[in-house]
């Protein structure tokens, strides 16, 4: 698989947003400075859907920091 990869628009928020990831169970890493990487999903069934399901809920957790995947 690939990599995803999210564009942060907030980067003070990038650490945490790095942190949550983690603690869902994805390997998140950063990747560049406005861009992370995942390597692996908590489900790979649909890898790309569950992490836009992810990120909004972290857009509505942190409607200052939204995130997209590229």
């Amino acid at each position: 698989m690939q990599p995803l990869q999210v564009r942060v628009t907030s980067l003070a928020k990038l650490p945490a947003l790095l942190d949550a990831l983690t603690r869902a169970g994805y390997l998140a890493v950063q990747a560049r400075r406005d861009v992370i990487e995942i390597h692996r999903t908590p489900s790979s069934a649909d890898a790309r859907e569950d992490l836009k399901v992810f990120l909004r809920i972290w857009k509505t957790m942190n409607p200052d920091a939204p995130a997209e995947v590229l």
